[in-house]
């Protein structure tokens, strides 16, 4: 495999991708196209190929913005598959069912080891936002089993919405998370100790404005991207955006050969946190001295 192979196999794919209606599993074509693909990507990261050249060329360039947009559609698609499947069952839902559980899984244990080193975070989450968490909101899900923090699960599209309440209430999580019909830059994030913003959210930086807005000062941000060849997949994130707004960098789960997505996160510096913190706690005297 080289660098050629992989741009000729992206255009391929590209072309029967754009050909079809149907975007679910209960198409063959996608499930037989896109398994390979990926794996493809997967191989090819692993390799070491490189993603640069792949992506500079001008058969990729060409494409690749409806190539992503086919790709959000599949994976949405096959998510509300999946939802259903696990909803329309009398029984509780096995999830190991589903074909990716393990990537997802793996995939939160690695975020989960890297936020829990951050110095500022001196305790584990108690309440966690997911933004654009979809129909079949699994990060939200493996993200309280690791955590016991409650969780807020958050989608603008009223039919992931919809679906993402049915899962998370077939799959006995009703006690311990929300769902939230809304756009990620108007929610209020008070409370939240940690915020994720999933890859394929749109509007980022709105979001994080929102988010330093209305979150408590020690709010760890994490933010899904990709490195590599695997941007085929999806589109990475611009991490100046965010040091430009004051945060830094404070922890990075990569990917593995097994994953997709890495994940950065980000706080407000420090002193800025201790500074805020001071305020507010002097607000709430002056409130109560005012009683």
């Amino acid at each position: 495999m080289n660098e050629e192979y992989v741009i000729e196999q992206t255009v391929s794919v590209y072309k029967t991708l754009e050909q079809q209606t149907d975007f679910s599993p209960l198409n063959p074509v996608m499930t037989d196209t896109l398994t390979p693909f990926v794996r493809m990507v997967l191989d090819a990261d692993r390799a070491g190929l490189d993603g640069d050249m792949i992506l500079s060329d001008p058969r990729i360039v060409h494409i690749r913005p409806d190539m992503i947009s086919l790709l959000n559609r599949a994976e949405r698609d096959m998510e509300i598959y999946w939802s259903g499947v696990f909803t329309s069952s009398a029984l509780p839902p096995d999830l190991t069912q589903f074909w990716y559980f393990e990537n997802y899984r793996e995939l939160v244990d690695l975020e989960t080891d890297a936020f829990q080193n951050v110095p500022s975070q001196s305790h584990a989450p108690e309440r966690v936002a997911f933004i654009g968490s979809g129909p079949l909101p699994l990060s939200g899900l493996l993200i309280h089993e690791g955590t016991g923090a409650a969780i807020t699960c958050i989608d603008q599209d009223e039919y992931c919405h919809g679906a993402g309440s049915a899962f998370l209430r077939a799959a006995g999580m009703k006690a311990v998370s929300t769902s939230c019909l809304e756009a990620g830059e108007r929610y209020d994030y008070a409370g939240h100790d940690l915020v994720f913003v999933a890859s394929m959210a749109a509007g980022k930086e709105a979001i994080v404005d929102r988010i330093l807005e209305t979150a408590p000062p020690h709010v760890l941000i994490g933010v899904r991207s990709v490195q590599g060849v695997k941007r085929l997949l999806y589109e990475p994130v611009d991490t100046d955006v965010f040091e430009r707004k004051g945060l830094v960098s404070v922890a990075f789960a990569a990917a593995n050969d097994r994953t997709i997505n890495c994940t950065h996160f980000f706080c407000r510096p420090l002193a800025e946190m201790e500074n805020d913190l001071i305020c507010s706690e002097l607000h709430q005297e002056l409130e109560c001295a005012f009683l």
